[in-house]
């Protein structure tokens, strides 16, 4: 299957062509004698260290297109006058740097003059927000991961659940682009792997209305241009070790002790030129290891194979096993193994062909990413309730390699194309023990009578079971020619298929032949015709293709596109929905087609400012899960907990408005004031049907909608002799009727009308401000300080699971907190040793990030006043005082050297 699939995918592109988009820049200027200002006829304009080059016109003007992402030295030449060279060129994606070169007639031969460039504080041809973060910005900040950088962009909010969301939209809306391929998983809308920070050259955060060669995205564009290898060896290692410290016991136990092993870390880099290649290839490699054990500690007070019993109304009757060992256990732990290898080989200087190999093996346990997808009973794996019993809580499991081939050819000066074309696959499991039918897998309710709301399990364990496997073959062509000196045409396709491998199911005791349980416990799968057993395979395909065109004018830039998509589901919906599982009522999901047009001007209204608007309309089909969530359609008998997919939902729409200004104020300050509106219409919710027998369930349609409004304002002093500096504030409200697809069925579930009006989202933060300072007193030493504020995220008041006043009423308090990063360098001949010392929450400030629904707080509820007996091994107040996972991460140290060669 996999062969036919890279073979059909190979061929379409040879068919068409080669083409690639979104990770080149592109230099234009002009060349005039300094004595009479007139313009320079054929005077070579090249990029040092590159092939890339241009001649000069009748005008003096040049371009040179297809550059990659970096720092560049660019040179001009002519008879008879002096080179001049122009160093630390700054070159980004999808954008012009503009040059212009004075020069002199030669006096002595052999001079040359040679200047440094002032990277610009505007951006001319930015018809729409985008943030652009370069590597050597990543090296000076305190962060851990690319997602960390992404939450300090304007207008990104970090929601309850970890998810990030971009300009008020759910946090599905996002693509991860990485050298030019959408690299998602079409099932859960995440990257398709692990790119680490040092692997990246440079990454760019589109957040206002994107151009036409995205697609597959309603609130933005994560794009991601990895290294490639230099004209030198180079290495590079970092290690570093770290803990969480808090004195706040209370809540955190176990982390008041600092301890260098509790965050152990070790990478490296290698890159440079192939030998014996004359520097025709170059490699780029990197390798991570990480093992984090998290601020969230059980105690193993018992054993899966523990059995208690709380039958007894006089606790002096009760019987407690408890065989554990008393040691603290990690409860929300991350590890993982990435390695990152690029090779690059020009075989002709107009020809270059790319291949990267991406690997990652990932075990954690997550909390922000608990809970089994079943349609027939949607709830979470409840790592809370096993912190007595950590052996009986489920581990996650993912493993992923990705494929990126590009071939990129100049065709002449003003034409060049790439062809890239990809493959990933990435696994993901989920469970306690590796064997679904292993001996030591025991049942809860069989080991034990507790109250399950407000006990700790003293026994058994997480009986749910998941596995999926996503596969994607991708083909992707993008061409580019600069046709006149003012339009830049850009065109090309993507065809993507997909194969979606699901299984999961919850272990049910063995019986015997008069139906009688097997007495100890004793696993085994329930039937395939069982809401509590659902698996299918899927082959969704998907194509677009697109126009854009650049019109570049001294007086405006115009970007306008157009996008088609088109989404094949291949899949069945039942006709009948009075009878869904009826598998002769079935017909096929229709084939989905939308046009998306996009405008964006940028209007300089001096050297010093642009202004610009951008509109377009975005279209995104819902992730996979919601399409094809129990694709066999059964329905459980009793009170509705089915939840249904649907393969024939239509695309989600977004209609996004944008206003902005960039103004620089001085030599090295500048603002950016930006204003914006989006419309959101077919979200996905649910709709609840019954059977011709009277269960009720819920089904995804396209039922949900919203709307968001905000204005960002960012204030940046670039760094200039030893301080740069940027703040940006963000103003922003952001309504729907439901804040998940899932609303309308929990509020069914709980007996309550599912909202019918605007109500605050889940992640409507209304004020958010990020802060950062670098101080470099020395070129030995630099400091940085990263401070993160957000007013409360809304939630809904209630007292006993009845709401007292409408959806995301009230507020939960602030969040605050500062990060810091100090590099000490220590040259040692040939080599760099830096120092470094990182500090996250530096104030350990407590962060309330989960509420009681009935105080507005983390750490206290009413519920505990109207609680009966526990019967269980803890009091009332061990399971409501302070839970740990209600709470941000405390402060977190990691101290540790990095080695350059």
């Amino acid at each position: 299957m996999s062969l036919r699939y890279n073979l059909i995918i190979i061929s379409l592109i040879i068919l068409t062509g080669f083409l690639n988009a979104g990770i080149s820049g592109k230099v234009s200027g002009r060349v005039v004698d300094t004595e009479s200002g007139n313009p320079l006829i054929g005077a070579n304009v090249i990029i040092l260290g590159t092939p890339l080059g241009a001649a000069t016109d009748l005008n003096g003007d040049f371009f040179i297109l297809n550059i990659s992402p970096g720092y560049y030295n660019v040179k001009v030449m002519m008879i008879g006058y002096q080179d001049m060279i122009i160093q630390e060129v700054s070159i980004s994606s999808d954008l012009t740097t503009k040059l212009s070169f004075s020069i002199n007639p030669m006096v002595i031969e052999g001079e040359e003059v040679t200047v440094t460039a002032e990277k610009k504080m505007i951006t001319k041809d930015m018809t729409a927000t985008q943030s652009t973060i370069s590597s050597d910005e990543i090296d000076v900040l305190p962060v851990e991961e690319f997602s960390d950088i992404v939450e300090l962009q304007a207008g990104v909010v970090l929601g309850r659940d970890g998810g990030v969301h971009i300009r008020g939209g759910r946090s599905d809306e996002i693509t991860y682009m990485v050298d030019g391929i959408a690299l998602m998983d079409g099932y859960s809308g995440q990257i398709a792997g692990e790119v680490e920070n040092n692997s990246i050259q440079e990454l760019q955060v589109i957040s206002g209305t994107f151009n036409a060669e995205y697609g597959r995205a309603m609130s933005g564009i994560v794009n991601i241009v990895t290294k490639d290898g230099g004209d030198q060896l180079n290495g590079s290692v970092t290690i570093y070790g770290g803990d969480y410290l808090s004195q706040d016991e209370k809540i955190f136990p176990y982390i008041n002790n600092f301890s260098p092993s509790g965050v152990l870390n070790g990478q490296f880099s290698l890159d440079g030129p192939f030998p014996f290649t004359n520097n025709k290839i170059k490699v780029f490699l990197t390798g991570r290891y990480l093992n984090d054990n998290g601020y969230i500690f059980g105690t193993r007070v018992f054993t899966p194979s523990d059995s208690s019993s709380f039958s007894a109304d006089n606790p002096d009757d009760w019987y407690i096993e408890t065989t554990g060992d008393n040691i603290p256990v990690a409860m929300q732990f991350l590890n993982k193994i990435t390695f990152h290898g690029k090779v690059s080989f020009r075989p002709t200087l107009l020809t270059k062909i790319s291949a990267s190999l991406m690997l990652n093996n990932v075990v954690e346990r997550d909390w922000s990413k608990e809970g089994n997808e079943s349609a027939s009973e949607n709830q979470f794996h409840d790592y809370y309730h096993f912190l007595l019993n950590p052996d009986g809580a489920s581990k996650q499991y993912q493993k992923g390699n990705t494929v990126l081939i590009s071939w990129d050819h100049t065709l002449s000066p003003r034409t060049f194309y790439t062809m890239n074309y990809s493959t990933f696959r990435n696994n993901w499991n989920s469970y306690v023990y590796e064997d679904s039918l292993d001996e030591r897998y025991q049942h809860i309710m069989s080991l034990q009578n507790i109250t399950y709301g407000n006990a700790f399990y003293t026994g058994g364990t997480d009986l749910w079971r998941n596995h999926r496997s996503t596969q994607s073959y991708i083909g992707k062509f993008d061409l580019t020619s600069q046709m006149t000196k003012t339009h830049q045409i850009k065109t090309g396709f993507e065809y993507r298929t997909q194969i979606l491998d699901f299984i999961e199911y919850k272990l049910i005791p063995e019986k015997k032949e008069n139906n009688i349980e097997i007495k100890p416990f004793k696993p085994t799968l329930p039937p395939r015709e069982s809401p509590f057993h659902n698996r299918y395979t899927h082959q969704p395909s998907e194509f677009a293709v697109y126009i854009q065109d650049k019109m570049e004018f001294d007086y405006m830039i115009v970007n306008l596109g157009l996008r088609y998509d088109r989404f094949n589901p291949n899949a069945e919906i039942p006709t009948d929905f009075l009878d869904p599982g009826n598998p002769e009522m079935r017909k096929k999901a229709t084939v989905k087609n939308q046009f998306s047009p996009r405008l964006g001007v940028a209007y300089p209204i001096s050297e010093r400012g642009v202004m610009h608007f951008s509109y377009g309309y975005f279209f995104q089909m819902p992730l996979l899960q919601y399409l094809y969530a129990n694709s066999e359609f059964e329905v459980e008998i009793g009170r509705m907990k089915t939840l249904m997919g649907n393969a024939d939902i239509f695309p989600q729409k977004t209609i996004i408005y944008e206003v902005g200004l960039q103004q620089q104020l001085t030599k090295d300050l500048a603002i950016d004031f930006t204003t914006y509106a989006k419309d959101i219409r077919d979200l996905l919710g649910t709709e609840i049907y019954q059977t011709i027998e009277g269960d009720r369930y819920a089904r995804y349609v396209n039922s949900d909608f919203g709307n968001v409004r905000g204005i960002v304002f960012s204030l940046n002093r670039r760094h200039s002799e030893w301080l740069s500096a940027s703040i940006d504030y963000t103003y922003q409200i952001a309504e729907g009727n439901a804040s998940e697809p899932n609303s309308a069925f929990l509020d069914r579930l709980m007996n309550r009308e599912p909202e019918k009006r605007l109500v605050p989202l889940d992640w409507d933060q209304r004020h958010t401000l990020n802060s950062s300072i670098t101080l470099s007193p020395s070129t030995n030493f630099n400091f940085t300080i990263l401070g993160k504020y957000g007013s409360g995220l809304p939630y809904t008041p209630q007292f006993l699971n009845i709401r007292k006043a409408i959806e995301n009423s009230a507020r939960a308090p602030m969040t605050l907190a500062l990060d810091i990063k100090a590099n000490y360098h220590i040259n040692i001949k040939s080599a760099n040793l830096s120092v470094f010392l990182k500090i996250y929450n530096l104030f350990d400030r407590r962060n309330e990030n989960i509420l009681y629904p009935d105080t507005g707080r983390s750490g206290y509820t009413l519920i505990s006043r109207y609680s009966g007996l526990v019967r269980g091994y803890n009091s009332i107040d061990d399971f409501f005082n302070q839970p740990p996972h209600h709470y941000l991460p405390p402060r977190q140290m990691r101290l540790g050297i990095t080695l350059r060669l």
